[in-house]
């Protein structure tokens, strides 16, 4: 619907994709410097939204027909120093609820529902994203090659596929985040979108090394709590607590301690036996 450039902006009222898209099929596109936006309303895509104002209570875990077209909020590689506050507003049935491609962008408080992924951090550097929600995504929070971005004290629940995915991305931060009933993993760390943490094709061009996921909470997820696909390597895990997980509470596909750094975690169980 519109182009943001530097300023202050807040939402007079919902906003729907059937109003009208920019011509980078967002809804909201950000692209200058300085740029502040509360989102005080919601802001529907063309997918299913019912989970913006329906009840969750007593909901399915599997997301209903999520949209693969168009993005509520889109940070432009050309903007930055950009601060987006979500006040009681949610985003919905997009391909990607917020999609940041930028650096220094401050996320906070962002709810996001229905979408293919909720929060879409892009070869993003040196974003945060503080109290951000993400359910019945199909991916709750993505964070896809660049550096440097911290994640924290978000949740991350009924996501059809993971709730925090670091795909071929460097040294971020994933620190008291909770992440629960999601299909395959609470945490995943690699380039599957399967949760093939043992593939025999691994990433190797961009890999998931150096993140640090520290104090998070992962239960009742349908296959893993955490999962480090194999070739992903230099990562730290400490101080996480995950259990109740079908499949596994943490599994590491290189199989052995040597790549990746385990410290203080709770678990009921984990694959390789090195894992603490």
């Amino acid at each position: 619907i519109q182009n943001f450039t530097i300023g202050n902006y807040q939402l007079g009222n919902d906003l729907y994709a059937s109003q009208g898209l920019t011509l980078k099929n967002g809804c909201i596109d950000i692209e200058g410097l300085h740029v502040n936006l509360t989102v005080n309303y919601n802001i529907f895509g063309s997918g299913n939204t019912e989970d913006c104002e329906g009840d969750q209570s007593n909901r399915r875990k599997l997301p209903q027909s999520p949209s693969n077209f168009g993005n509520g909020i889109h940070v432009l590689p050309t903007a930055a120093n950009v601060a987006i506050y979500s006040d009681e507003g949610s985003i919905c049935g997009w391909k990607y609820g917020v999609e940041s491609e930028a650096n220094n962008v401050n996320l906070y408080g962002i709810y996001t529902f229905d979408n293919n992924v909720g929060t879409f951090l892009n070869n993003a550097t040196d974003n945060s994203c503080q109290l951000c929600n993400s359910e019945y995504n199909v991916t709750g929070l993505q964070i896809s090659g660049g550096s440097g971005n911290t994640i924290s004290v978000g949740t991350a629940f009924y996501n059809d596929q993971y709730g925090f995915w670091i795909d071929g991305s460097k040294h971020n931060m994933i620190t008291n985040n909770i992440s629960y009933f999601n299909g395959l993993a609470g945490f995943y760390v690699g380039c599957s979108s399967t949760g093939n943490v043992k593939s025999l094709i691994p990433c190797t061009i961009v890999t998931s090394t150096g993140n640090s996921l520290v104090e998070n909470i992962a239960y009742d997820n349908d296959k893993y709590g955490i999962a480090v696909e194999r070739k992903s390597f230099y990562n730290n895990f400490d101080e996480n607590d995950a259990s109740g997980n079908t499949t596994k509470d943490i599994i590491d596909g290189n199989a052995n301690c040597v790549y990746n750094n385990y410290q203080l975690d709770t678990f009921a169980t984990a694959s390789p036996k090195c894992i603490q």
